[in-house]
Parts: structure tokens; C-alpha cells; sequence
């Protein structure tokens, strides 16, 4: 799916500025993947970042189109191509945009680029207006919360003044911050309206077939990397040799044990490289071709509970054990269910495009003079 079309709610990327003190994190994702994610949004480094929200070519409150009936200002749609530069940037392990003449699903990077920015203003216009529509808006409760918080961070950051130069570099502006906070708000709202808080409007067999679109699998994995984890200097040929005949001893353990896949998660413990598997006991759900396609053939070999040999992949040596999968199963650490995560991906994305399909969008001179380039570079 485009990022154009995709983007229901921005929740985990203002959890990574707002509660930054609590760990928040963004994942990377691939370009065709639901929603596009940075590696890093670190306040204080994106502070004096080059791909920090700069004025752009026109005053902040001059209008580049409308959605429906409402005027969208240069400064968030400025905010929403910085946003996918640095995301494109990490993606491609880019410092700089050289090459404007790829295409990015079809389209010129520049019209990309555009498309997708417009895609989301959209989104977020739909969500607006359907909550609207269906009487739903902040709670007293919810403005407490963001008040709360909008003092926490100026007491993180020290001072009003820091406070307010990290949202400006971030986000273009505190309004826009604000902004993306009550969508994200009234994004989860609607969802619970339509199908219920932990998606349970999304069936057993809605689940399932989100994870056979998706070709998903669950995994736990006892990782020997070609390369060392903080320095990333290959490792040399006789660590790897060690390394393959420690995975052949450990595949021969659980070979000879009663009950290997009780063992299974102790030897991760133990002597994998990725110690990150440790937050997922019921296995790290991956996608389709998610890990390279000597991991993947070695996923769809197995039957749930069995383990594979030692895999030879480009990024080191594995052994691989497959999980069971059901609707129950933990997407991630904070407990999201996987019933929670087909129906917000496969019917409330869907749904909000079908609403954002429905708006006219009207673009302005200055739409069509956006110096893309200039401001991506």
C-alpha cells in the first residue's frame, strides 16, 4: 500500500517526541509499507538537523490546496514532505536527495513526494470529519492530558524557549503538533466506534486473512551476525566458522531434547546476537520477505513449533523456530494484539481512503511553485 493512501493515525510518531523520557521509539519501514517511519526522532538531535522544518518558500499561513472545505496552510503541508524526506533519506541510507530523476511507485520522486504529503492532509481531514459527523471530539479528560504533557516536556527540555524550538525544528510549529495530537486522538476513537477498542469487530477469519495477504509468520530466532553489532566490521573467517559450528551444537541439543521448544528460547537468551526476541515470547511477527529470502523459505518450511537447520543469510547465521499464530498473538511490547492490528490495518485504513477518496482536493498556485527539491535536500 502507497504511504499516500495509508496513514490512519500518528500515534507512535508523537509518542517519540512527547514522552521521550519514557523510551518512545519510531520503526523504519519499507517505502510500501502501511505507514513510513524514521529511525530517529530525537528531539534534541532533529533540533539541528539538517532536514529540520525550515520556512520553505512561502509564508506559513498561505493556502497549497484545500480538502473538502478546509484550507491546508503551507506549514503542515511542509511538515508532511519533511517528514517523508527524512523518512525517504533513511530508507535509502541517503544524507542528502542527489538523484531526483528515480521513480518511487510509479512516480516521479517529486510527484511522489507530493502525492503522498496530500495523502495524508486528506487522512487526517476524513478523520476530522468523521468524527464530526459522529459527535465524537476531545474530552475534557483528553485536554487535561495534553496539558499535562505540554508541561512535562518544557520541564524536560528546561526552558519554554527549548520547548518550543524542538516542536518548531519537529513539527513546524506547536499548533501543527497540536494538531497531530487531537487526530491521533480522535483516530482512535473512531476506531473503537467502528470496531471496538481491541478491533473485535475484525473476525477469525478477517484475521486470517490479513495474515495470508501478509504472508506473516511468528518467530523466535537464534541470531550469529556477519558482522559486529557496534563496530559493523565484518567478522573474520574464523568467527564465523565458530559461529556456524555453535549453531550446529545448539541445533543438536535441541535435536536431543524432550522438549525443544521449551529449550529453544534459553539458548536465544544465551548466545543470540538480537537480544530484543527476550520482549517477545510468543515470537517476533515478521511479514512476508521481511528478513531476506533465505529466512523466509526457512519460515514456510516449518509447521508451528518446529525448528530449521542452520540458515546461511547474508546478515549471519540463524536457527529459526516458528511460533503459533492466532488473533491473540502480541503484535508488539505494549501488548497490541494481532486482531487489533488487522483490523486497524486492513479496514480502518481502508476505510478512511474510501472517505479521504470522497473529498475534493483543490490546489493552488502555490501548490503547483512548491520547490520540492530545494527543500529536500
Amino acid at each position: 500500500m502507497r504511504p499516500d493512501a495509508s496513514r490512519a493515525s500518528c500515534g507512535w510518531l508523537l509518542v517519540a517526541f512527547v514522552l521521550l523520557a519514557a523510551a518512545g521509539k519510531a520503526v523504519a519501514q519499507p517505502l510500501d509499507s502501511a505507514s513510513p517511519g524514521i529511525t530517529s526522532i530525537n528531539p534534541a538531535a532533529n533540533g539541528s538537523d539538517s532536514t529540520a522544518i525550515s520556512a520553505g518558500p512561502f509564508s506559513d499561513d498561505v493556502t497549497v490546496l484545500t480538502v473538502g472545505q478546509r484550507a491546508v496552510r503551507w506549514s503542515e503541508f511542509r511538515f508532511w514532505l519533511v517528514y517523508l524526506g527524512r523518512y525517504y533519506k533513511t530508507a535509502h541510507a541517503l544524507s542528502t536527495i542527489e538523484n531526483w530523476h528515480v521513480q518511487q511507485n510509479g512516480a516521479a520522486l517529486r510527484d511522489w513526494f507530493l502525492s503522498a504529503a496530500t495523502g495524508y492532509v486528506c487522512n487526517d481531514t476524513a478523520i476530522e470529519e468523521q468524527a464530526a459527523a459522529a459527535g465524537i471530539q476531545l474530552t475534557p479528560e483528553d485536554l487535561a492530558e495534553q496539558a499535562r504533557i505540554r508541561a512535562d516536556n518544557i520541564r524536560i527540555y528546561g526552558s519554554y524557549s527549548e520547548y518550543l524550538r524542538i516542536v518548531a525544528a519537529m513539527y513546524g510549529s506547536e499548533a501543527q503538533f497540536q494538531y497531530l495530537a487531537k487526530i491521533d486522538r480522535l483516530s482512535a476513537y473512531l476506531f473503537a466506534r467502528l470496531y471496538g477498542s481491541g478491533g473485535e469487530q475484525c473476525s477469525d477469519e478477517c484475521v486470517g486473512n490479513y495474515i495470508e495477504s501478509q504472508g506473516l509468520a511468528a518467530v523466535l530466532y537464534i541470531f550469529r551476525a556477519r558482522s559486529d553489532t557496534v563496530t559493523h566490521k565484518l567478522a573474520t573467517p574464523q568467527r564465523r566458522r565458530s559461529d556456524y559450528r555453535l549453531l550446529q551444537r545448539l541445533h543438536a541439543q535441541l535435536q536431543a531434547s524432550e522438549a525443544p521448544t521449551a529449550l529453544f528460547p534459553k539458548l536465544m537468551s544465551l548466545y543470540s546476537d538480537d537480544k530484543s526476541l527476550a520482549d517477545y515470547p510468543e515470537g517476533r511477527i515478521l511479514a512476508r520477505d521481511a528478513k531476506g529470502p533465505e529466512f523466509d523459505a526457512a519460515i514456510r518450511s516449518l509447521s508451528d513449533n518446529a525448528y530449521s537447520d542452520v540458515i546461511n543469510a547474508p546478515d549471519g547465521y540463524y536457527l529459526i523456530l516458528r511460533k503459533p499464530l492466532s488473533a491473540t498473538t502480541a503484535v508488539d511490547t505494549s501488548g497490541m494484539t494481532l486482531r487489533y492490528w488487522a483490523a486497524y490495518e486492513s479496514l480502518f485504513k481502508a476505510q478512511i481512503g474510501s472517505w479521504c477518496a470522497d473529498l475534493p482536493i483543490k490546489y493552488t498556485d502555490s501548490y503547483q511553485h512548491i520547490d520540492v527539491e530545494g527543500l529536500l535536500r
